[in-house]
């Protein structure tokens, strides 16, 4: 098994197959170091990103995104529905395509994706149990995905696939232990009750990978 591990870790090039194990905590490996010279919306388009500026904005809450995209595709993938968030987070998030997802995708079942179907960026909102505190979703740097639309047409989702031993449930697994690597907290089935249909995925400051 743990050669089968390490193969599979090669094939589909997940960063984070040793997440639980990365850095001192252990929560999962900080996102490779950027090219500050250069703005993120420019760097962001050259990733081929579809996307449109947006205006900063803050409200009395204390929620606003400082660089906000609207986003309609990552890089090659579109979005089930355009999407606003901290440029950061689009510019993970297509990384996050190319090194993690289209890979396990290819690898664990044989095709494309056609789509990553999420449920929320940007809301003011506190978190979940912890209303205190907000969201890293109240500054547009956390998304929430809920499945794909495969290019066989296919739908593999977080509430019907996180626990089936078939191929659709190691790729969805995959994902999220594969995302550890790419974003700063990464919650899922395995986390609490509050995450039992989609992948919370956010490059807030801590550092916490439990999918």
């Amino acid at each position: 098994m743990v050669l089968w591990a390490l193969l599979a870790c090669a094939a589909i090039g997940l960063t984070a197959c040793g997440a639980g194990r990365a850095g001192d905590d252990g929560h999962g490996a900080v996102p490779a170091a950027r090219d500050e010279a250069v703005s993120c919306p420019v760097r962001l388009d050259r990733t081929g990103a579809a996307f449109a500026q947006r205006t900063p904005f803050r409200t009395d809450q204390g929620c606003g995104v400082a660089d906000p995209v609207e986003v309609t595709r990552a890089r090659f993938l579109p979005l089930s529905r355009p999407a606003v968030m901290d440029c950061a987070l689009a510019e993970t998030l297509a990384a996050f395509e190319t090194r993690i997802l289209i890979p396990a995708a290819r690898f664990h079942l044989g095709t494309g994706i056609d789509r990553i179907e999420h449920v929320g960026t940007y809301a003011c909102r506190g978190r979940s149990g912890d209303r205190a505190r907000l969201s890293e979703h109240a500054f547009g740097r956390a998304i929430d995905i809920a499945g794909f639309r495969l290019q066989d047409g296919r739908r593999i989702t977080v509430a019907r696939h996180w626990r089936d031993p078939g191929p659709a449930g190691r790729f969805i697994r995959d994902v999220a232990t594969g995302a550890c690597g790419v974003f700063s907290v990464v919650l899922g089935p395995g986390s609490d009750r509050f995450h039992q249909d989609h992948l919370h995925l956010d490059i807030g400051p801590d550092r916490y990978c439990r999918p």
